[in-house]
């Protein structure tokens, strides 16, 4: 690669086009980009590329002597009188200006050689916190090139998240990398992601008053909020590999479709079941916890019909694309008789922002979790029965940890997931594929919140989306409740209201020694006229722990389920790498989505709302009854150093081979960004 130093005299890296390979494909002509996208495939397109440059960016691909940046003086001086380029300068200008009330100050250009095109590649950044820049959104990357003997002005290709990685590989990882099977398995998630998020923007979700729904009413409508966004950041995150575009626009969240649940008879002894699967007062079946009588009735008359005694087989419910694509996968189990499909169809749930999590079309408590044989974050969705048994120990210890501070006992609330059956087949083990495919999960959500009118159930996830409608975002909701004016001193207030709950929660249980998954998926907050009440977890397959820490407070090792020879992240050595979840998924992520939502609905300056967040966690730091050196240490890892860790998301899927039952990640350093806010 031909390495250029920042500052350098642009010019002289764009040469003449002699022995130039066929320019880029291009995706738009630069000097007629629109600044506001309009389509859904256009705004697709966009967001991806968005999660494209900045994770490119933040996990350095390019290494500082290869990337260039320039101010954007030093950019207009290299474009001169060049009526293309000028053009370009002008709507990077125009856009910084909307974004921040200046240009100059704030944009800069970031450059890198490209020699299988012989161009240069750029794009406009402004400074960030999380990472140094990221990308300004709407400004494109562009393969820049000149016929300096021709007396031409420059060509200018815009490039797509596709093409645009597609020179990354052949310029940034080394020859015996580029055709490894992770990298072509990337390029066509990208080239998925764009596609399917165009349909999930294709979706028509009325913006209404969500406070006059009922609360279960109200809950599946931010589900739908939520699903729309996904997985924040992360470049190829909508993608739903094996769902064809009328199976996606029926079984995402996002458009709100009813889904009729299929039954699938198994022999008991076929049978793994959770612990209270059994319990009297909660119903023995998953009939029994799902079904209205008449529907219940139907679904046993077959049963009888067809010679499938109750005592003998269990019928599990099962999500109607797993039955007509993957249970056929299982030919064995339905040639023995062991499983038997059932034509009954009963029991109408909604999709919630977690495709395999489904709600009730009425106001029961009772959700369901089914397995989907889908790719997703480079990770199959099936429900192992592992995952399971590792859930049940994960809310063990959340429910330890509660009764050890006044506070969690108070304001931490959680979703009831022992109860669970999964197919294991004669001889086979946990960690085989079959039980992975057919099982379910009911999840019951806490009676006092549900039955508490005053109460609205606010995934954090459905805070990191704008509405289109008479609320552009749920605070707006959220200001009424409280009797105040929407405007962006309100959303200040929430905001911080959200942090001070959030920071609370997660670092009194970090002081017991765990942490759940605090992603805005899982942690729900508990809104009550208009206030922060509290926070609900779901999902607890996944809450990390630092043994020590734990005993201290008397409780002991759940002894998670883990496959031999696989990573194991359940178990910290340090608290540090516990603290890890709370720096990434819970601030970068979690939080980091909800500020860029918020800037963006009530013209806020995301510095404005880091301060809040910045605020709010030193107060947490300060009050949480810490010992006084875990207290200085975590003052420490959270708010002085300069560094902090970072998730990686496409360095590991590009060392994928297929995809596996969990996400691939990694861990790099990035700055810290309160650290940054000082700076």
């Amino acid at each position: 690669m031909k390495r250029t130093s920042a500052g350098s005299d642009l010019s002289a890296t764009i040469g003449p086009r002699a022995g130039a390979d066929d320019p880029p494909r291009a995706s738009g002509s630069a000097a007629g980009r629109a600044v506001e996208r309009v389509t859904p495939a256009g705004e697709a397109t966009e967001r991806v590329l968005t999660d494209l440059v900045d994770t490119l960016l933040a996990e350095e691909f390019w290494v500082p002597s290869e990337l260039r940046l320039d101010s954007l003086t030093q950019w207009t001086a290299f474009a001169g009188e060049d009526a293309t380029l000028t053009a370009l300068t002008r709507t990077w200008e125009a856009q910084a200006r909307a974004l921040e009330g200046t240009a100059r100050d704030v944009l800069a250009v970031c450059s890198w050689w490209s020699e299988s095109t012989n161009s240069q590649v750029c794009f406009p950044v402004r400074p960030a916190f999380v990472q140094p820049f990221r990308y300004l959104t709407n400004g494109g990357v562009h393969a820049i090139r000149r016929d300096v003997g021709a007396g031409s002005g420059a060509v200018v290709d815009t490039l797509d998240p596709v093409r645009l990685m597609e020179l990354v590989v052949a310029s940034c990882l080394a020859s015996d990398k580029r055709d490894h099977p992770g990298v072509r398995q990337f390029l066509a998630l990208l080239d998925e992601t764009v596609r399917q998020l165009s349909w999930s923007l294709d979706n028509d979700i009325p913006g209404q008053d969500v406070l006059s729904l009922s609360p279960a009413a109200f809950f599946r409508k931010v589900e739908q909020y939520a699903s729309v966004r996904d997985r924040p950041f992360h470049p190829v995150a909508k993608a739903k590999t094996g769902l064809r575009e009328p199976e996606y626009r029926r079984y995402l969240g996002e458009f709100g479709h009813d889904v009729e649940l299929r039954w699938v008879a198994v022999e008991r002894a076929r049978v793994i079941a959770g612990s209270a699967a059994g319990a009297a007062d909660r119903g023995s079946t998953p009939a029994e916890l799902l079904l209205s009588g008449e529907e219940r009735g139907a679904l046993m008359r077959e049963m009888t019909d067809r010679g499938l005694s109750t005592d003998r087989f269990l019928a599990l419910p099962v999500h109607p694309w797993q039955v007509d694509v993957v249970l056929a996968h299982l030919p064995l189990a339905f040639a023995s008789g062991a499983c038997v499909p059932l034509r009954t169809v009963a029991g109408t749930f909604q999709v919630t922002s977690s495709v395999r999590s489904l709600a009730p079309s009425d106001d029961d408590r009772n959700h369901v979790k089914l397995p989907l044989g889908i790719a997703s974050l480079g990770a199959l969705r099936n429900l192992p029965a592992v995952k399971l048994m590792n859930g049940e120990r994960g809310q063990a210890l959340l429910c330890q940890a509660r009764v050890r501070d006044e506070v969690l006992e108070q304001r931490l609330f959680l979703c009831e997931e022992t109860t669970w059956w999964g197919y294991l087949p004669d001889g086979g083990s946990l960690f085989d594929a079959p039980p992975r495919h057919l099982a379910a999960m009911v999840r019951t959500y806490p009676q006092e919140l549900v039955a508490d009118t005053g109460v609205r159930l606010v995934p954090m996830s459905a805070l990191s989306t704008e509405i289109t409608g008479p609320d552009r975002h749920l605070f707006d909701a959220g200001m009424r409740a409280r009797g105040t004016a929407v405007s962006a001193a309100g959303a200040i207030a929430l905001f911080t209201e959200v942090c001070d709950t959030f920071f609370d929660i997660s670092l009194r249980l970090y002081r017991i020694g765990l942490l759940p998954e605090i992603h805005g998926q899982n942690c729900v907050l508990v809104w009550k006229h208009g206030r922060v009440a509290g926070m609900l977890l779901r999902d607890h397959d996944s809450v990390r722990l630092h043994l020590p820490w734990l005993e201290r407070h008397g409780i002991g090792d759940p002894h998670y389920r883990i496959r031999p020879g696989h990573s194991n992240t359940l178990y910290n050595e340090t608290p540090a790498s516990l603290l890890f979840y709370l720096q990434t998924l819970g601030i970068q992520v979690n939080l980091r989505s909800v500020i860029e939502t918020l800037a963006a609905t009530y013209s806020v300056a995301e510095r404005t709302l880091w301060i809040a967040m910045r605020d709010s966690l030193r107060e947490a730091v300060e009050t949480v009854p810490f010992d006084t050196d875990v207290r200085t240490q975590t003052t420490e890892t959270l708010l002085t150093s300069t560094t902090w860790p970072l998730k990686l998301l496409v360095k590991p899927l590009l060392e994928q081979e297929g995809f596996s039952g969990s996400m691939p990640s990694g861990k790099a350093v990035t700055q810290n960004p309160f650290r940054h806010l000082d700076d």
